[in-house]
C-alpha cells in the first residue's frame, strides 16, 4: 500500500503556538519554510502560492484505502475547530505527497467549500485551550465517521450546513442533524435510522 503525508496549509489561522498534536497522526506545525511539496506545488497561481509561504499546517500520515481518507480528516478537524471555537479558518489546498521516492509525487486538491461564520460570531484567535477542546471533539467526529448508525448522518448534515452557500439550506441541514441526534432508535427504524425530516423528503422526492 502507498504511504502518504499530507499537507494542508491554513488560511485566517492565527495562533501563537509552533507545534499541536490532535491525535498520534494529525498534527498542527508552523513550518519556517515550505514542506517539500515535490514540485506540485508548480500549477498553482501566484496568489495561491503566496498562501503557501510560512504559516500553520495540518499535517498527517496516511495509507492508501485507510478511513477516514485525507478528505474526511481535514473537514473533520475544521469541523472540530468550528465546534471549539468558530473562526474563519480555510483550507483552500491539500497535498498529498508520496513518501517514497520512486513513486509519482502525489495529487494535489483545490478545495472549494468554506465554512461558512455568521458576522460578529467568529473569533480572531485560537488559544491552547481552544485546541485541546477541539482535539477532543475531532476524536469524537473520528468514531463517528467509522460508525454506521444515526450520528453519523447528524455529523455529515451539520458539516453539509456548515458549508452551505445560503442561510436556507443551512437551516434544513441543521434542523436534520438535530433530529438525528434527538430521535430514539428503534427497532424497525430505517435506512441507517434517518431523522424525521429526511425521511421526509426522501418519501416526497423518491428519486433524489
Amino acid at each position: 500500500m502507498s504511504q502518504f503525508i499530507v499537507y494542508a496549509p491554513l488560511q485566517r489561522f492565527v495562533w501563537s503556538g509552533t507545534h499541536f498534536s490532535f491525535t498520534p497522526k494529525v498534527e498542527i506545525r508552523r513550518f519556517l519554510s515550505r514542506p517539500d511539496l515535490r514540485g506540485l506545488e508548480k500549477h498553482l497561481a501566484a496568489n495561491e502560492l503566496q498562501d503557501l509561504t510560512p504559516r500553520h499546517w495540518v499535517t498527517f500520515h496516511w495509507t492508501s484505502g485507510d478511513q477516514p481518507n485525507p478528505a474526511e480528516i481535514v473537514n473533520l478537524f475544521l469541523l472540530a475547530l468550528w465546534v471549539a471555537k468558530p473562526t474563519r479558518t480555510q483550507v483552500t489546498v491539500r497535498f498529498e505527497i508520496a513518501t517514497d521516492p520512486n513513486e509519482a509525487p502525489g495529487t494535489r486538491y483545490r478545495l472549494l467549500d468554506r465554512f461558512n461564520w455568521v458576522q460578529g460570531t467568529a473569533v480572531d484567535r485560537v488559544e491552547d485551550a481552544d485546541l485541546v477542546s477541539a482535539a477532543s471533539y475531532f476524536s469524537r467526529c473520528r468514531e463517528l465517521r467509522m460508525a454506521d448508525h444515526r450520528l453519523l448522518n447528524g455529523l455529515l448534515l451539520t458539516l453539509a450546513g456548515c458549508t452551505a452557500h445560503h442561510w436556507q439550506v443551512a437551516f434544513i441541514c441543521h434542523t436534520a442533524a438535530a433530529e438525528a441526534l434527538l430521535t430514539v432508535d428503534t427497532p424497525k427504524e430505517s435506512p441507517a435510522a434517518l431523522p424525521p425530516v429526511t425521511r421526509a423528503w426522501s418519501k416526497a422526492n423518491p428519486r433524489s
